[in-house]
């Protein structure tokens, strides 16, 4: 876990040869963005990702595929695509060890969309289940900037309760939650 997982020979040959790149390519993740990247060449295309999505089709490893295709094309700056991989890989694979990523991931996509109604969404879904740590912090913070930018104040203040009752003993958490409030 927390890398990628060696997907073995496919139809085509390697996974690296599916995807258009060489083996030894630099992996990239989009900042923010938590999960496992994909090696990948400069030059990516479509069809490079469609023939790996097609050769894993509805094998234990299509959950993986589908999350390391979201997140190639959030780097990419593709976000309606990786809008369609992430929430398929939601809908189809429910189960998946992908899953809480995949909604962190979806929530950025969106806010990178301007849907800031499916990206608020998206943060809540994550946070219900993510449990406590540094990722479900920051999925409430961005989920108190866009309350604040919409104005819901009310909204924002709660969330920002939720920020400074989660957060860990010791940190400056709690006085930046609190500060906030009074702002």
């Amino acid at each position: 876990r927390g890398q990628a997982r060696v997907l073995g020979q496919a139809r085509g040959g390697t996974r690296q040869h599916l995807l258009g790149g060489q083996p030894g390519d630099a992996q990239r993740r989009a900042p923010g963005h938590i999960g496992p990247a994909i090696p990948i060449g400069e030059r990516l295309e479509r069809p490079a990702f469609e023939r790996l999505l097609n050769n894993f089709e509805r094998s234990e490893d299509t959950p993986i595929v589908l999350f390391h295709l979201g997140s190639s094309y959030y780097s990419l700056k593709k976000h309606e695509e990786a809008v369609k991989y992430y929430s398929r890989l939601l809908e189809e694979y429910p189960s998946s060890e992908y899953v809480k990523a995949t909604q962190f991931n979806l929530a950025l996509s969106y806010k990178a969309l301007g849907k800031l109604d499916l990206a608020q969404y998206a943060y809540q879904r994550y946070t219900a289940t993510a449990g406590t740590g540094e990722t479900t912090q920051s999925a409430y913070w961005e989920i108190f900037q866009i309350q604040r930018d919409r104005k819901d104040y009310d909204g924002a203040i709660a969330t920002l309760e939720q920020i400074r009752d989660g957060a860990k003993l010791g940190s400056d958490v709690p006085l930046e939650a609190s500060y906030r409030m009074g702002e």
